[in-house]
């Protein structure tokens, strides 16, 4: 929840003119991809697919972390606590169920 922590309480405020969930989202986004780049290039983080890296970064952008900063935003300016909490949950259920799956069941892991 640290990347929700830096935006303002009320939604509507803009910064620069753009409103500020669009721009926190496209700052965390553009940052979460550069790391990984740099992280790669310096042999560190590895990838194996021949689309997911330098200089098509784009799939990362896409599939991996605007969804889940997305996400993360919305389940943040959520009003209701329950709902938060109802909807992390499922998460970490479904998170359970496809180690089980995919591991021990099917030996994918």
């Amino acid at each position: 929840m640290r990347m929700a922590k830096p935006q303002p309480k009320d939604k509507a405020t803009k910064i620069l003119g753009v409103p500020n969930r669009l721009l926190f989202i496209a700052i965390f986004t553009v940052s979460c991809v550069a790391v990984e780049s740099i992280l790669n290039a310096m042999g560190v983080l590895i990838w194996d697919f021949r689309y997911w890296g330098w200089p098509h970064v784009l799939p990362i952008v896409l599939f991996a972390y605007l969804p889940s900063i997305l996400f993360l935003y919305w389940l943040f300016d959520m009003k209701s606590l329950r709902r938060k909490l109802a909807i992390a949950s499922s998460l970490v259920v479904l998170d359970v169920v496809g180690f089980v799956v995919f591991g021990p069941v099917l030996g994918w892991l």
